[in-house]
């Protein structure tokens, strides 16, 4: 299909459609053009992106669909060890229409994220809880319940954020922002209880 603008929060008028909760899609439009449409623009626009996840609203469209991915590729030059303490395996492309998400391991695990709606010079410290269970619906409008725990769990409540209005602005721990070179440099090969041990401070 195509590959379309991502809505940025900085921009006034992309931060009216970020900031919404999306809508959620009637089973009557699963098979829908538009909605068809909708997952191959948002594959194209994440793909295009290097993203490992992109939802609906950050193309535009304020409706509660969400795709996921991490490749391979994303992960060379960062240690086997610390890609075991990040829970982070390749998994392929996921759509979920409608995602509810319920928090089966409330551990938090801390991890600098971006955001392709954010900034693409800039990450910070999100804590994520570390397992949660997912039920959704796939493209095909069936229904899927599943537990996700890493990486995966990780995008899933990134994505499921932006359903409800909400941006990793919000979520990271103050004073944890950092260029994403110093990222690369620094933090990359870095495992959470290590930037946890950094960034976080109890209360």
């Amino acid at each position: 299909m195509s590959v379309l603008r991502i809505l940025q929060k900085k921009n006034p008028i992309d931060r009216i459609t970020l900031d919404s909760v999306a809508i959620p899609i009637r089973t009557d439009e699963f098979h829908s053009n538009r909605i068809i449409d909708a997952i191959q623009n948002l594959e194209d626009t994440m793909r295009h992106a290097h993203g490992c996840g992109i939802a609906a609203p950050q193309i535009g469209m304020n409706r509660r669909i969400i795709l996921v991915e991490d490749l391979a590729e994303y992960m060379d030059g960062i240690p086997e060890h610390v890609l075991a303490a990040m829970g982070r395996t390749p998994f392929a492309r996921m759509i979920l229409i409608n995602p509810v998400i319920t928090i089966v391991d409330a551990e938090d695990v801390f991890l600098f994220e971006g955001c392709l709606s954010h900034s693409s010079v800039e990450l910070g410290v999100v804590p994520r809880a570390k397992t949660i269970h997912v039920v959704a619906f796939n493209e095909s409008g069936e229904p899927l319940s599943f537990d996700a725990t890493g990486m995966l769990a990780r995008i899933i409540q990134h994505e499921v954020d932006h359903l409800d209005g909400v941006c990793i602005d919000t979520k990271a721990l103050p004073n944890t922002w950092v260029a994403l070179d110093d990222y690369k440099a620094i933090w990359r090969g870095c495992p959470p209880d290590e930037i946890k041990r950094a960034f976080y401070r109890a209360a």
